[in-house]
């Protein structure tokens, strides 16, 4: 799976959820140098709700990285505007 595919693939609710925490967290993080633990908490269990196989232990600063990078380049997959549609105007 591409990130295009798994960006399709969660849902609305979650996406906006994913958001909202990264924000936060990216904000929490400029200020003191680390992550925020709520954030870090939602964004661990969605990835486990979305990747049951790909366990990830959030007391391994590696693996807390490689959670919030990949959320984070979710967030700017989300971003990117849509192509618009070909759309044949009448007469």
């Amino acid at each position: 799976m591409n990130i295009q595919e798994i960006a399709k693939t969660v849902a609305k609710t979650d996406r906006e959820l994913i958001i909202k925490s990264v924000a936060e967290n990216t904000k929490y993080n400029a200020n003191f140098s680390q992550h925020k633990g709520d954030a870090i908490n939602i964004m661990y269990s969605l990835w486990h709700k979305y990747f049951p196989t790909h366990k990830q232990d959030i007391n391994c600063s590696s693996c807390r990285n490689a959670v919030v990078k990949f959320w984070n380049t979710m967030c700017e997959e989300w971003a990117k505007p849509k192509p618009k549609k070909n759309v044949k105007k009448t007469k």
